[in-house]
């Protein structure tokens, strides 16, 4: 519900479970942000088959969001969320085992299919609570936000457990994470009565959600260095893990930080998604292959602002762009079709990383990223020529403000509820602007 009166946009009890539930297993989320460098100072493996290792890591990471999404739709979201989680704490066991080239691929593969894979069905089921664009924009601000919150814990206590307990600990603890957080979904969360619809066309065959994959893979292969090329500068340039995961939990830190200030957090809410998307894209290119160009451990922290706070506005504003255009019962499988571009950059960065670093060395590859992200910016700004934006914006434009304390809900023909709001629906001067 939008309360005008005072100002703010509430959102669903349903989310505030999700979030305490996620904040749990976001706490334990030790081994994807390390894995490579885990790799890198824990196996002491060549750039060679650290590309290998992670490559397999984006090939399950691309396949397990949009399976996910579509299971979700056809089986239940609570069903998907703790099957998957019960699945990766064992991905995550096997893989801290694995120590031969086979054995840390198919671990990795494993581990990437299953460790995002709550992701879609979890923000279909906060999207669907929602009763309209401005309350859909403040609960996936929020998200966003308890993510990172909860990261910040994990990358620092990921550098010191490594130091003091092993590595080993990382998958142990992670492994436990997703235990508790299956656990909690299946105490907390509703479950979900999918619809008996017939055969579905594929989300990503709708060309509007298909044009705006493309672009986020572009840019999110660019980001996507910060898990495979940066650490390989960091650990040519000395860096320890304590330090690393002082750098690593750096960018959670900031965007909690960024997204707690109320009036950052409202022009995010209120901002253009098309707009802010692109703006996001230019940011994280910049950040990216500037952070790369620098040394020193002060430097790195201090370039990893430019690029967080372009993932603050193109990750916060891109999954809400992706849902809202999804139709009605489809946002899980659109959510997870989008979703699963941020695997599949894995692939793209590490296959496009190595050959860069091969030919010309990590300089290469911070001005190809660079390029990479001007084009990735280009074609995200051509989606607000496409007619289709173009038409909802319009229609979105037409919806009557709401009246004070009166709930933001627009009304589709014939009275229903329009859960599919435009694209940069407006509410009234006490509302949420999205």
């Amino acid at each position: 519900m939008t309360n005008s009166a005072a100002g703010h946009v509430t959102v669903p009890r349903v989310f505030w479970r999700l979030m305490a539930a996620l904040t749990f297993n976001r706490l334990g989320l030790f081994v994807a942000p390390f894995l490579t460098y885990y790799l890198a100072r824990g196996l002491h493996l060549g750039a060679g088959p650290i590309a290998a290792v992670m490559t397999a890591f984006g090939a399950g990471w691309a396949a397990g969001p949009p399976l996910a999404g579509h299971l979700a739709d056809r089986l239940g979201r609570r069903t998907v969320i703790v099957s998957s989680q019960l699945a990766a704490a064992g991905a995550y066991y096997v893989l801290g085992q694995a120590r031969g080239l086979a054995g840390l691929a198919v671990g990795a593969f494993a581990v990437g299919l299953l460790y995002d894979s709550w992701r879609a069905p979890a923000t279909a089921i906060v999207f669907d609570a929602c009763t309209g664009a401005a309350q859909q924009q403040r609960a996936m601000t929020l998200l966003f936000w308890a993510l990172n919150a909860g990261s910040v814990g994990s990358s620092l206590g990921a550098g010191v457990m490594a130091v003091t307990a092993g590595w080993r600990w990382l998958f142990i603890g992670n492994a436990l994470a997703s235990t508790g957080f299956a656990v909690a979904a299946r105490l907390v969360l509703p479950a979900s009565r999918p619809p008996r619809a017939g055969r579905a066309r594929p989300a990503l065959a709708d060309p509007v959600l298909a044009w705006f994959t493309l672009v986020t893979l572009v840019c999110l292969t660019v980001y996507s260095q910060v898990w495979y090329g940066l650490p390989l500068r960091f650990a040519g340039a000395g860096i320890g893990p304590v330090a690393y995961g002082l750098l690593a939990a750096a960018n959670p830190l900031l965007v909690a930080v960024l997204q707690a200030v109320p009036p950052v957090q409202r022009r995010i809410e209120a901002a253009d998604p098309v707009r802010g998307c692109t703006a996001g894209i230019l940011l994280i290119a910049a950040g990216v292959s500037l952070t790369g160009l620098g040394r020193g451990l002060a430097w790195f922290l201090a370039l990893s602002t430019v690029w967080t706070a372009g993932e603050v506005l193109f990750f916060g504003l891109g999954q809400a762009l992706a849902a809202k255009i999804s139709p009605p019962g489809r946002a899980g499988g659109y959510l997870g079709s989008w979703g699963g571009a941020l695997g599949l950059s894995m692939l793209t960065a590490s296959a496009a990383g190595s050959w860069l670093i091969r030919v010309g060395g990590l300089h290469l590859l911070w001005e190809a990223s660079a390029g990479a992200g001007l084009v990735a910016a280009a074609g995200c700004l051509a989606l607000a020529w496409s007619p289709r934006v173009r038409g909802q914006r319009m229609a979105a434009c037409a919806v009557p403000a709401p009246q004070p304390g009166a709930g933001h809900r627009s009304r589709a023909p014939g009275g229903g509820q329009d859960r599919r709001p435009g694209l940069h629906a407006k509410a009234g001067r006490g509302g949420a602007r999205t």
